[in-house]
């Protein structure tokens, strides 16, 4: 929709002085054939556009993005992160090292969340983990539990400034209940 330059400078006029960090752009690097309905593809040329904006119109902020989710690092070539401050990005069905696997379904998860760090950290940049995310629908009250104590310990890493545990709300995603 927007023109990038117009969002930013609004963002700027009524937020600047009311937050310390931006995070721009969110599961930019998904590809079209990954069939993520959710996911909000855009082209490298497209992302670069957006934080150009926000670092003309809002220069005195600490940016983060692009909220990357596919766990490759590699999908970030031709995004110009050096105009970040952090590399945002998703452990989605990451599994942490002391995974409790008998409060985790059979099969459920996509690989270390150990590799998973250690991808995007070799990308230069102080790592904000933006969702950490455990639907209980998946995981069970139980398991949503013990699956997110376990993530946020092995995220409490030199290389991450910062994590976030995403969507407490029913009413966002009602048939994940997160």
């Amino acid at each position: 929709g927007r023109d990038y330059r117009e969002v930013a400078e609004e963002c700027q006029q009524r937020y600047d002085g009311l937050v310390d960090l931006v995070l721009v752009g969110n599961e930019a690097e998904q590809q079209q054939h990954d069939g993520l309905d959710e996911s909000f593809e855009q082209t490298d040329d497209d992302w670069n556009d957006l934080i150009f904006a926000f670092c003309d119109y809002w220069p005195d902020v600490k940016k983060a993005g692009p909220g990357a989710s596919s766990g490759h690092p590699w999908r970030l070539n031709g995004f110009r992160l050096d105009k970040l401050d952090y590399v945002s990005a998703h452990p989605v069905g990451k599994i942490p090292s002391d995974r409790l696997p008998q409060l985790l379904p059979t099969g459920w998860g996509f690989g270390p969340l150990s590799d998973w760090i250690d991808g995007y950290a070799a990308l230069g940049k102080p790592l904000v983990v933006d969702e950490v995310v455990a639907p209980e629908s998946e995981l069970g009250a139980w398991g949503q539990a013990g699956y997110l104590v376990a993530m946020l310990k092995q995220l409490n890493d030199p290389r991450v400034a910062l994590s976030m545990v995403y969507c407490w709300s029913d009413r966002m995603s009602p048939e994940k209940r997160m």
